[in-house]
């Protein structure tokens, strides 16, 4: 039997989640079930009782009923708020379902914090029902994994929050955590127990600053001669802090799709065109500072990776290696601290801005030159968008067409820490939640159809602001045309694409989301342009055949590398 002490295992969890609150969670993500229920009814107690209170930053409550969806949805929270997450699960495969979740987490050191409940030690191993061995289940991809017996008395209340507090703190510094609480049953409360009076057991928080934010001295690490800037996966305020410096030195900035950096006279987009066009117009560089890492561009990361420079840094935060090349200096520190201090030689870039947008601009002829399909559609999309909207842009061929684009001028959103195709659209929505603003998701057939569930979480939860779901249906996996799978044949088509033969309309019905079908450039931007004063989820589905857009990318790189040496032959 495992009856206890009803009010003990919800004053603990009541405890639990105060303590959290305290230290500066805000957001709290729940999925239904039983074992959790102590923790749900605290949250759910505490949040009424802000707003009962009018308290400022009231306690913001998310559910959904599939956990997969749930994670990935509260990581998105995390790229919005940069502030913990907190996501409760319930026993069993319900915590397994987050797996996907924590490991982006952990390769982009998001702070979030799985707050699993579990069967108590007596009920594990022994054939009882939801119970599995949640004890570092998910191994090495948590920076700290807490383990919470159930509590046999009220003393030990105070003592376990010690371990939360440390857990929270490990968060913010590092990546996700997982703190896993056992609780006994009953798991509602019978008696009249004030579940809010947990203030005698919190514990005091320690606002120590992050060892990475340490003060850079100048004079350490400092690149020699002429020095160029590569950004990579950063935050908005990250990418103003670089373009800061760059400003500062008159230095350019190789800019990948994530780095956030808008348009800029010294900022080059599409680095991909430019190294294909004019591979040797970086050769006259000695020195490299790149900035976050997680690189899309290929001909960039080899680039990076044959050159060899007098200096090659790499400045992150992250105590994660973000080199695949191995031969950069990692500096772990916070980007603003570092542009802060950093000097750079002044050098003359004229030649590299004045070719690299010559090269661009052709590009951007080419492509209004060609059919309306996936790759036009991506520049369309850069030329309606501005700084007011914010893209979440999938993976495999979704973000590659966003990269070859030189002119962006909005914010960035992806996963780009395992560039899986899982958990995007909730992922984007939790974005979207966090930050407030209009949004557009452009995604591949397949990466929806891995998250469907999460078509919910846009009806449900997206209402006050636009958000603008683009389906890429090439019918299956089309990145494979530009890989060497393509020389596979059959073996490409029937293992690798995985045609489906779907479309989206009766999806998006049963979900009771509008559905639209542009076939021309003019009724994609009519369309756009229309949702854009609706607030709430649509959907637009641009149906392509499934070799059109390799067939395209491919000619772009082609036109790029002849004109490239066209005009390098012409000086």
């Amino acid at each position: 039997m495992e009856q206890h002490n009803t009010n003990l295992t919800n004053l603990w969890a009541a405890a639990v989640l105060e303590q959290l609150v305290q230290l500066g969670v805000e957001d709290i993500c729940i999925a239904p079930g039983s074992r959790s229920a102590p923790l749900v009814i605290a949250a759910a107690k505490l949040s009424l009782s802000q707003t009962n209170n009018g308290e400022q930053g009231q306690l913001r409550l998310h559910t959904h009923l599939d956990e997969r969806g749930l994670g990935f949805f509260a990581l998105g929270l995390v790229k919005a708020r940069l502030k913990p997450v907190i996501v409760i699960t319930t026993s069993g495969t319900a915590v397994a379902n987050l797996y996907p979740a924590v490991i982006e987490a952990f390769q982009t050191s998001q702070p979030l914090i799985v707050l699993s409940a579990d069967r108590p030690e007596e009920l594990l191993n022994c054939g009882a029902n939801q119970a599995i061995n949640q004890k570092g289940i998910f191994a090495d991809n948590v920076v700290e994994f807490c383990q919470i017996d159930a509590l046999d008395s009220e003393a030990e209340i105070s003592e376990n929050l010690t371990s939360i507090v440390r857990a929270y703190q490990k968060a913010t510094m590092s990546g996700p955590v997982q703190i896993n609480c056992a609780f006994r049953e009953p798991l509602y409360p019978t008696d009249d127990v004030d579940l809010l009076d947990t203030d005698k057991y919190l514990q005091v928080f320690d606002q120590a600053r992050s060892p990475t934010s340490s003060k850079f001295e100048a004079e350490t690490i400092q690149p020699s001669g002429k020095t160029l800037l590569v950004a990579g996966d950063l935050t908005s305020s990250q990418a103003q802090h670089v373009l800061a410096l760059a400003e500062r030195f008159d230095t350019p900035i190789l800019a990948d799709i994530n780095s956030n950096l808008p348009k800029h006279r010294l900022v080059i987009q599409s680095v991909e065109l430019v190294l294909e066009a004019q591979p040797d117009l970086l050769a006259e560089y000695d020195s490299v500072i790149q900035f976050g890492g997680r690189l899309v561009g290929k001909r960039l990361l080899n680039w990076l990776s044959e050159s060899h420079f007098e200096n090659y840094l790499l400045v992150s935060p992250q105590a994660l290696a973000l080199d695949p090349s191995k031969t950069a200096t990692q500096i772990c520190i916070d980007i603003d601290t570092y542009c802060q201090g950093a000097v750079i030689t002044k050098s003359d870039h004229a030649q590299l801005l004045q070719k690299s947008g010559q090269i661009l601009e052709k590009a951007r002829t080419f492509v209004r030159s060609l059919s309306f399909g996936e790759l036009k559609a991506a520049q369309t999309l850069c030329d309606v968008l501005d700084d007011s909207v914010d893209l979440f842009v999938g993976n495999s061929l979704s973000i590659r067409l966003m990269d070859l684009q030189s002119n962006r001028d909005f914010s960035v959103f992806s996963n780009r820490g395992t560039s899986g195709i899982d958990g995007l659209l909730a992922t984007a929505c939790g974005v979207q939640q966090g930050r407030g603003r209009p949004m557009v998701v452009l995604l591949g057939d397949t990466s929806l159809l891995h998250d469907l569930n999460s078509l919910m979480i846009a009806r449900r939860h997206i209402s006050a602001y636009p958000l603008i779901l683009i389906v890429l249906n090439n019918d299956g996996g089309s990145i494979f045309n530009l890989l060497p799978a393509a020389n596979l044949g059959d073996i490409q088509r029937d293992f690798f694409q995985l045609p489906h033969g779907l479309e989206f309309d009766n999806i998006a019905k049963s979900f009771d989301i509008p559905h639209y079908s542009p076939s021309t450039e003019a009724q994609f931007t009519q369309q756009l342009t229309e949702l854009f004063k609706q607030n709430g989820v649509a959907m637009i589905e641009l149906q392509v055949p499934p070799t059109e857009s390799s067939q395209q990318i491919k000619a772009l790189y082609e036109f790029s590398r002849n004109h490239g040496a066209a005009s390098d032959s012409t000086g």
